[in-house]
């Protein structure tokens, strides 16, 4: 089997980039934020609680490498692989369009920083990478 170099690729690298990050904030590291308390205002907003614990990290983390590796494997794969990278596909595109509109729908969106870093690098990330997604399924 030839694997050959495109946008699909680059999405599942990013999707990896991304998974090893929340399996580092799962084990407790704030990084790139000095603190968990600043991390927490950046990635998750105002919502109560704080940082999500190992557990959602770490299927976070898992979802993000099962869809690396669906989206890897979609060109060439059976139907399911195809079905599977279609999912990731609409999954990070929804969540990438919806993200502009989050600081409409609840409040806990309107703080900074998440709302800053939400409309100049999670919302059009997760629009690149559902689009390189969905490349894989040509």
């Amino acid at each position: 089997m030839e694997l050959q170099l495109g946008w699909h690729l680059l999405a599942a690298v990013g999707l990896v980039v991304v998974g090893a990050l929340h399996v580092a904030w799962g084990l407790g590291s704030p990084w790139p934020a000095p603190s968990p308390e600043v991390l927490a205002r950046a990635v998750v907003g105002g919502m109560p609680g704080g940082l999500p614990g190992l557990g959602p990290c770490l299927g976070v983390a898992a979802l993000l490498f099962l869809g690396a590796l669906l989206v890897v494997w979609a060109p060439q794969g059976p139907g399911l692989a195809r079905l599977g990278a279609g999912l990731v596909a609409a999954t990070l595109l929804a969540r990438g369009l919806a993200g502009f509109f989050m600081p409409a729908l609840s409040p806990a969106f309107r703080v900074q920083p998440f709302h800053r870093w939400n409309a100049w690098l999670y919302s059009p990330l997760c629009v690149l990478l559902g689009l390189g997604a969905l490349l894989s399924l040509r």
